[in-house]
C-alpha cells in the first residue's frame, strides 16, 4: 500500500476522509508514517505536507541547511526534541492540538539548521508541516548518531 499520496490539484481541503485514508496508510506502513503531498510540483516555493505517524514511528534526528520549516499539530501530541552538534539534548518541546490542554504549544518555526526530530506522544499524530522549497535533498545527517534503528531508538528512549 502506498504511504504518500500527491495532491495535483490547485484545491486541496484536509477532510476526515484523507485523515482516515492517511490513518490506513500509517497502519500499513513499515516506517508508520504517511503524508500528503499538498504542492504541485517539487520546484513550487512552498512545500507543504500533512503527515500522520503512529506512536512507534521513528524520526531521524535532521537540520535543514539555508531553508525555514514550520509545522503545527491536527491531532495528537508529540514531543519536539533538540540536539547540539555532539547529539546531547538542549530542549523539548510538548506539542498538541489546542483544545488537548489549557497550556499548550501547537507550532513552531525553524530558520536556522537545528538538530531536531519528533516523536509520537499520541497513538497518532498528524501534523501539517511547510517547508521553504524549491524541493532540494537538503537535511544534513547527524555523524553523531550510528545509522540504526536500534541506536535511534536508544537515543529518543534515553531523553524522552
Amino acid at each position: 500500500m502506498n504511504d504518500i499520496f500527491i495532491n495535483k490539484k490547485s484545491f486541496f481541503i484536509f477532510n476526515s476522509n484523507k485523515f482516515n485514508e492517511l490513518k490506513i496508510a500509517t497502519d500499513n506502513s513499515s516506517r508508520h508514517i504517511s503524508r500528503y503531498l499538498i504542492h504541485t510540483s517539487r520546484e513550487k516555493k512552498v512545500q507543504e505536507m500533512i503527515i500522520m505517524m503512529k506512536k512507534d514511528c521513528l524520526i531521524k534526528p535532521n537540520r535543514i541547511i539555508n531553508k525555514s520549516e514550520s509545522l503545527t499539530v491536527i491531532f495528537g501530541e508529540l514531543l519536539l526534541m533538540f540536539f547540539d552538534d555532539n547529539g546531547k539534548l538542549t530542549e523539548k518541546i510538548k506539542l498538541s492540538t489546542a483544545d488537548e490542554t489549557e497550556d499548550f504549544n501547537s507550532s513552531y518555526r525553524i530558520e536556522s539548521p537545528l538538530w531536531h526530530t519528533m516523536v509520537p506522544i499520541s497513538n497518532y499524530v498528524c501534523v501539517h508541516e511547510i517547508l521553504e522549497g524549491p524541493f532540494e535533498n537538503v537535511k544534513d545527517e547527524p555523524t553523531w548518531l550510528e545509522n540504526s534503528e536500534e541506536s535511534l531508538k536508544k537515543l529518543i528512549d534515553k531523553y524522552k
